[in-house]
Order: structure tokens, then C-alpha cells, then sequence
């Protein structure tokens, strides 16, 4: 629910964010690892007792992890009607495609941590133009179409050109 809670307030802010990869938490995680503490809040006139939970940052550090993260995020975007599940998939998808492709000759393929800072790129790219995480009057998704044209931007593909292998320095 921390994720979820995440997301409906970038909508009751009207406010995109960009979720780091560690917050992406899963249900199950948050299950186990989440701790509570009550504390004491003063309103007005009375005093209230308040429990409050934290969920510690779950770890996402292999291809499969990653991904399961960011489709959850995903899910909470569709939750909150800011982006269909069909075009997050397609964005994921063509994010991924990129650990895929075999690199040129004396290059080295695309990594994880690129992908990362890349689809932290798309983000950006967003929160530059003010995207809007609802419904728009026409009962249109800004989100649907700019996620996908920040993933095609120069800034973003920057991010995920595979890079020059490391020089061997040559045995005497």
C-alpha cells in the first residue's frame, strides 16, 4: 500500500514525481518488513494518538527484479487512471529491448544501471513539461503519449548507448 499511497498523492497533488527504483516496494515486502510506531500529535483541542508505518527500502538489484519494480509501478499508475498498463508495458518493453541488443565491436552492451538512469531520464523529461498525472477535460492521458516520446528523446537515449569496452593495457 506505500507504493499506492505514493502514486494517489502525486494525484491529489496534481504533481508527477519520479519513484525511486528502492520505493517500488511489493505488498509482500512490506508485510514482512514494515515497522510500526505510535506517536503522539496534538490537534487543536485534542490528543491524538497516530500509528505510523515504515517500510525500509527493498533491494532490486538483478534484470528480473528491476522489471518486477518497475510493473509495479505500473500498476499503481493505472491504479490511479495516469497511465494505462498496456502502454506502460509497451514502454517497458522498449526500455528492456535495449538490455537486449548485442553492442558493436569494441563496445559493451547496455547495463542495468544505464536502463536505471535512463527510465530516471523519461521522468525528468516529464516533470520538465509539467505532465499531468490526470485525466485531462477530453478525457484524455498526457502521460499516455509523453512517456513514450521522453523514452525516443536524445536526452534518454544518451543514457542507454552501449559503451566503449575498457582498453587492456598490453603484457611486455
Amino acid at each position: 500500500h506505500a507504493l499506492l499511497n505514493l502514486v494517489a498523492q502525486m494525484w491529489e497533488t496534481k504533481q508527477l514525481q519520479y519513484i525511486e527504483i528502492a520505493k517500488l516496494t511489493s505488498r509482500e515486502h512490506e508485510v514482512l518488513y514494515s515497522k510500526s510506531s505510535k506517536q503522539l500529535h496534538v490537534d487543536a483541542d485534542k490528543l491524538l494518538v497516530k500509528e505510523e508505518s515504515k517500510v525500509p527500502d527493498q533491494a532490486a538489484s538483478t534484470e528480473l527484479q528491476v522489471l518486477e519494480a518497475l510493473k509495479r509501478r505500473g500498476v499503481a499508475f493505472a491504479f490511479i487512471d495516469a497511465l494505462p498498463w498496456e502502454v506502460h508495458e509497451r514502454y517497458l518493453q522498449s526500455l528492456f529491448n535495449h538490455l537486449r541488443t548485442e553492442a558493436p565491436d569494441g563496445y559493451v552492451k547496455t547495463t542495468l544501471q544505464q536502463l536505471l538512469r535512463a527510465d530516471r531520464q523519461v521522468f525528468l523529461a516529464m516533470i520538465r513539461k509539467d505532465v499531468n498525472v490526470r485525466r485531462r477535460p477530453d478525457d484524455t492521458l498526457e502521460m499516455d503519449t509523453e512517456i513514450m516520446d521522453a523514452l525516443q528523446s536524445y536526452e534518454v537515449g544518451f543514457h542507454l548507448m552501449p559503451l566503449p569496452k575498457a582498453k587492456v593495457a598490453e603484457a611486455k
